[in-house]
């Protein structure tokens, strides 16, 4: 007992320490910007990005209870906006100064999920220096300093999570896993449903290949999968929350309540976990595959949108972080410099094969690579898991030579 505390309180001493670093190193641009009267207006400091007023207006609008008349009335109801006015009813900061600081200090919290996963794979100290890297790559760090209270800020914090619960789901299922799982994968969706839809479908795709390849037999990882779809299926928050709660009763060993019809409506199915997994394919499909391919056609590629006599261009040769990158600028903003870059990608391969469950991190490289066609804003996705990568092959080498 005395032992799980320790590990437990170093555990929270490091994850402290890497977000104390993210903080302190984007508090240079607060420093920077203080000696010039342009970063400022009416005494309250500017905000960076266009989308940053956009969510700041719709946060003011909820909390003056002006949701009716708000001039982004769904923007209102989004989750940057319920967190931000959550904080405003409980912190003692004007609501100015919460639009600035706040992407400073939440983006600096992908540390945890980083910490957790590279602590799983390798150790506590290597996962310490990833979980350090991450929120500073160039690519992230730039994309949430202050002011840049945008959807970035904890675009990779819910996935990330909810793939670290699946990981352990892979390695060993527990009903606990699953259930948080869900959560984060809820959240991320609610967060920012496009990236989220796209990093957590192929998240659970990689994972049931794995289950497919190397433990076909675990029967009770297909059911956490069918519930994962569920939960990254556009339907009604409401109605999703009673589909799961129903399965989840189901999946469970102990039965809370009504146990004499569950243990009969168990007895007579066949093949329960395939039944969940194609419950949630089926919800996935007639839910989400046309606004998934409609978005991908209209966002990220430069197709047309031509109706009656009316065309439209879409956004993505307007906008300058939809700029294709080189191969040295995505190396620049994953990890520094070109060298560090060959080491991450050399790590993140090594990572595959040695440790099997982690292949549902792919979706992750693959959305950095992707810069390399639709723009910067993609290669902050790079920036986790070449920081795990990089420190992997560290940590595999140092087993190696020890072993010699």
């Amino acid at each position: 007992m005395r032992s799980k505390f320790l590990t437990i309180s170093i555990d929270i001493f490091f994850i402290a320490i890497a977000i104390f670093i993210s903080i302190y190193a984007r508090e240079a641009f607060v420093y920077y910007s203080s000696a010039f009267a342009y970063y400022f207006f009416d005494g309250n400091r500017l905000l960076t990005t266009n989308d940053a007023y956009h969510f700041a207006t719709a946060t003011k609008d909820l909390i003056n209870d002006n949701i009716n008349d708000a001039f982004y009335p769904i923007a209102t109801l989004e989750m940057p906006s319920i967190l931000s006015a959550a904080f405003y009813y409980l912190l003692p900061f004007s609501i100015d100064d919460l639009f600035f600081f706040l992407p400073i200090i939440l983006s600096s919290l992908v540390a945890i999920p980083v910490y957790l996963l590279a602590k799983d794979m390798t150790n506590k100290y290597f996962a310490l220096f990833a979980a350090i890297l991450t929120p500073l790559s160039i690519g992230y760090s730039n994309r949430t300093i202050g002011g840049y209270y945008d959807t970035d800020m904890l675009v990779l914090f819910f996935p990330l999570f909810g793939i670290y619960f699946l990981y352990r789901i892979l390695k060993q299922y527990n009903l606990r896993d699953v259930v948080f799982a869900a959560v984060f994968f809820i959240l991320a969706l609610l967060w920012h449903k496009v990236s989220a839809t796209y990093i957590l479908t192929a998240s659970i795709f990689f994972a049931f290949l794995y289950l497919l390849i190397k433990d076909r037999k675990k029967l009770k990882q297909y059911e956490a999968l069918g519930i994962l779809i569920i939960s990254i299926s556009f339907i009604n928050i409401y109605i999703k929350l009673i589909l799961l709660i129903i399965l989840l009763h189901f999946m469970s060993d102990k039965v809370l309540f009504f146990q004499d019809i569950t243990d009969k409506i168990k007895s007579k199915i066949k093949y329960k976990s395939i039944l969940i997994l194609l419950i949630g394919c089926g919800v996935f499909i007639v839910s989400n595959l046309d606004l998934i391919t409609s978005r991908f056609a209209t966002y990220v590629t430069d197709k047309m949108i031509a109706q009656s006599a009316i065309t439209l261009h879409s956004t993505s040769g307007t906008v300058m972080e939809l700029a294709p990158l080189t191969i040295s600028n995505l190396a620049e903003r994953t990890m520094g410099d070109n060298a560090t870059f060959v080491i991450g990608l050399i790590g993140i391969i090594v990572m595959f094969v040695k440790v099997k469950q982690s292949i549902i991190l792919l979706p992750f490289l693959l959305l950095s690579f992707l810069s390399l066609k639709l723009g910067l804003r993609f290669s902050m996705f790079g920036a986790p898991i070449f920081s795990i990568g990089y420190f992997y092959l560290l940590y595999f080498l140092l087993n190696f030579l020890n072993a010699l």
